[in-house]
């Protein structure tokens, strides 16, 4: 179904001006080199995988012909947008995103964009529009779509319009994730060379007789609350899941320290400079996602909870200025009260997973963050409560940290605050259909995990 491709050496090579029609020469800036050499970097494996001028053909993808011969649009250059807020890259970091296009059937016999997601990689939305209808709608897929002629009768937004927005949310070095590729662009009408076809990262699938449709792949690889949401959100989420898995493997096979999912270096600086607490907030738990990268996870993974985990409550300016500290000498603790003696070189961590989910006192402002931490044994997990809970004296000034062992008998946190958090509201109705449709697609799981089993137990 997908051509085997030939890895490419090195991400520099897309510093190499090709033939026209290439997607190097639409984005290549001199004076940026050194922070997209950054950016490739974090994409990881992503870099090898966008599709080349001949696999682009072959796919079907839109080309700079249908910009000169069918007024298609291309996206805005990399300067232009995603670095002008150099606070907030490392935390959205839009240069991947997952595209959603939700489709209209005319009685004038074509297809018509009815709504264009894109969703970021904190699984937060960053484009959310509905598109007015060209021509008679035959079909509205309210299944599918969730739309119908009331949700689409005070709609005024045109395509021409939605495709100006589009464009200038995103860049040329962004990296889109799509079900259809080509339906979807063409749909848009719009241009893009770094796009990538969810189905492609599958294919292995294949190989042992398994579907890798997008529902088929939702509910194989993702939590059960991914199969209501967005075809954006879905997209996204396997996508990271497939670099997460990807980055594991370098991690285990191959001795390396590379992050679990797509961020840029953070550098350790005197937090005496900060004078926001919001900022503060930020920069601390930029510094432990990165520290920590090998062992750093969020969702789309599940949320830690067990009687191996336990929870941090970070939230004081004194507690934030030192949990880096805290977390650097928990692992020395605990090898000294179980005399623990490492050999040679060996300084690997006590503790197998960290999440460090944002704690938001309102929309706009945060409170501070939560530290869960995954252990081997309930033993190590008694000994970290014990050590934050005690707390340290640092420069004649007591520092402690509310702590406990987060198990199943404690609540667990709401989705919503932990992920998709600014997705927008949906009325009653569209909730009840989405619930109804969940219902029937998890009948429909379980028939098919028991045939499998069946056929596993023959």
């Amino acid at each position: 179904m997908f051509n085997k491709r030939i890895p490419k050496s090195s991400h520099q090579q897309r510093f190499k001006k090709e033939a026209p029609d290439s997607k190097e020469e639409l984005f290549i800036d001199l004076d940026e080199k050194h922070h997209l050499e950054k950016v490739f970097k974090a994409n990881s494996i992503f870099e090898k995988l966008i599709p080349t001028a001949r696999e682009r053909a072959e796919q079907g993808l839109p080309s700079m012909r249908h910009v000169k011969e069918h007024g298609y649009s291309i996206c805005s250059q990399f300067g232009d947008v995603s670095i002008q807020d150099q606070d907030q890259e490392y935390y959205h970091l839009s240069l991947m995103v997952g595209l959603g296009v939700d489709i209209f059937s005319t009685k004038e016999g074509h297809l018509h964009p009815a709504r264009i997601t894109l969703v970021t990689t904190q699984l937060k939305y960053l484009f959310h529009q509905k598109v007015k209808p060209e021509g008679h709608i035959l079909n509205y897929h309210q299944d599918l779509t969730g739309l119908d002629s009331h949700a689409m009768s005070d709609v005024t937004c045109t395509r021409q319009e939605m495709v100006k927005k589009l464009v200038k949310l995103i860049s040329t070095s962004t990296i889109m994730f799509s079900f259809d590729p080509a339906e979807h662009l063409h749909l848009m009408k719009v241009v893009h060379f770094r796009i990538i076809d969810l189905r492609m990262l599958f294919e292995k699938d294949l190989e042992l007789g398994l579907e890798i449709d997008r529902m088929s792949l939702v509910r194989r690889y993702l939590p059960d609350e991914f199969v209501s949401q967005s075809e954006a959100i879905q997209a996204i989420a396997l996508a990271l899941r497939y670099y997460s898995a990807y980055q594991w493997r370098c991690n285990v096979a191959k001795n390396q320290n590379v992050p679990l999912y797509p961020m840029l270096p953070a550098h350790m600086i005197e937090e005496d400079s900060i004078a926001s607490k919001q900022r503060l907030i930020t920069t601390i738990h930029r510094i432990l996602a990165w520290k920590y990268r090998a062992y750093y996870i969020r969702p789309p993974t599940p949320v830690l909870i067990g009687p191996m985990v336990i929870r941090v409550h970070v939230k004081k300016w004194g507690q934030l200025r030192r949990i880096v500290d805290f977390i650097a000498d928990l692992s020395a603790h605990i090898r000294q009260v179980l005399h623990i003696k490492l050999e040679g070189d060996d300084h690997h961590e006590e503790f197998r997973l960290i999440s460090l989910p944002i704690s938001m006192k309102s929309k706009a402002q945060m409170k501070g963050f939560f530290c869960y931490i995954h252990f081997e044994d309930e033993e190590r997990a008694r000994i970290a409560v014990e050590y934050f809970d005690g707390g340290k004296t640092i420069q004649g000034e007591l520092v402690r940290y509310k702590c406990e062992v987060y198990d199943d008998t404690r609540a667990i946190p709401k989705q919503g605050s932990l992920m998709f958090r600014s997705a927008p509201k949906q009325s009653k109705q569209e909730s009840v259909a989405q619930e109804n449709h969940r219902m029937e697609l998890r009948k429909s799981y379980d028939i098919i995990s028991r045939a499998e089993s069946t056929k596993r137990l023959d």
